[in-house]
């Protein structure tokens, strides 16, 4: 087997170690506890990751490694430069929950003496190690079963390994808001995983008759859809494009509850346990991308055609987007309601 093979290579004592996840923010911070694994088997081990430009900085502030490499995919530039970066890094152990050819490729280019992925039909030429992707699990747990090749079985982790939570200290610097607060977190990298605008006004409203400030993050492109709904409400607080991931964290690690969709923010909340309530319309938590937060709540309607893919789709395949819009703002106030 792949795995027993691995365990033969595995070194006692890496001094370097190289962690590849380049897809979107939420499955970098489901990526944390696979880092605390890491450094829980090797705790004076160097850990870099290979990231998306601004993922990474959350993970530095938050102490589980050592060293970023970002990297903007779709700029050549970047590739390049981000290349140099781990072929200096001399790794001894590679691991990559990242699945792609590309990464493969740029993996196999790399000298380490053990470099561990997910098992696929083509990717032998890249991986010692190979674990078999177990649809069925969370991905967070998916995960942390890649150190079953380094001899480190999940049940024998701690259960604090197994959490997102890191400690993120300070506030953003040129950021007040006054207490107590709650945010909405509206947007979406995929159109079809947005709930509706008056979905989350009607939130907003209702949170301010708790005497709670309403607080809308999102990022520079969700600016038009964070005004829609602050423009109904009384006196929001609209930081869409005005927040890194890490200041993000702060944001979120100071309010009452998070108000979201299937979305990177509901991952950064779970990193500062806040109460959230995301509205999953075209996934289904089954996928493994629920959020990894015991104060989490899920709002959504049963439809046979759930879930359309494992992103989302710009449009709804079949027109009618019942999967958001069959889903009222008293539901989704409910669950939130129950966290306050």
């Amino acid at each position: 087997m792949a795995t027993s093979r691995a365990l033969k290579k595995v070194p006692p004592n890496p001094r370097k170690i190289l962690v590849f996840q380049t897809a979107f923010l939420g499955d970098v911070l489901l990526a944390i506890p696979l880092l605390k694994a890491i450094k829980y088997k090797w705790p004076n081990c160097f850990l870099g990751i290979v990231c998306r430009r601004g993922a990474g900085e959350i993970l530095l502030h938050g102490g589980v490694v050592d060293e970023i490499i970002e990297v903007e995919k779709s700029d050549s530039k970047s590739l390049k430069r981000a290349f140099r970066q781990t072929k200096d890094f001399h790794p001894n152990i590679i691991f990559s929950p990242h699945q792609s050819f590309r990464t493969a490729l740029w993996i196999w280019r790399l000298k380490s003496q053990l470099k561990i992925g997910f098992k696929k039909s083509w990717n032998r030429f890249a991986f010692l190690g190979r674990k078999i992707r177990e649809n069925s699990d969370h991905d967070v747990l998916r995960q942390l079963k890649l150190m079953e090749c380094v001899g480190l079985n999940l049940n024998d982790i701690p259960p604090e390994i197994k959490t997102l939570t890191l400690d993120i200290q300070g506030s953003p610097s040129e950021i007040s808001l006054k207490k107590p607060y709650a945010v909405l977190s509206p947007g979406s990298q995929w159109n079809t995983k947005r709930w509706t605008p008056e979905g989350f006004t009607e939130i907003g409203k209702k949170l301010e008759k708790t005497g709670r400030q309403v607080v809308i993050v999102g990022t520079t492109s969700e600016k038009e859809i964070a005004n829609q709904i602050s423009s109904q409400l009384n006196s929001a607080v609209n930081l869409c494009g005005q927040t890194s991931v890490f200041e993000l964290a702060q944001v979120l690690r100071d309010a009452d509850i998070l108000f979201c969709n299937d979305s990177g923010a509901m991952h950064v909340a779970s990193v500062v346990e806040t109460p959230l309530v995301s509205v999953f319309g075209p996934t289904v938590p089954g996928q493994g991308y629920s959020p990894w937060n015991k104060k989490a709540r899920i709002a959504e309607v049963t439809l046979s055609c759930r879930p359309c893919g494992s992103h989302g789709h710009v449009k709804c395949p079949i027109g009618t987007h019942d999967c958001m819009k069959q889903i009222s703002a008293e539901s989704v106030w409910a669950l939130g309601e129950g966290l306050l």
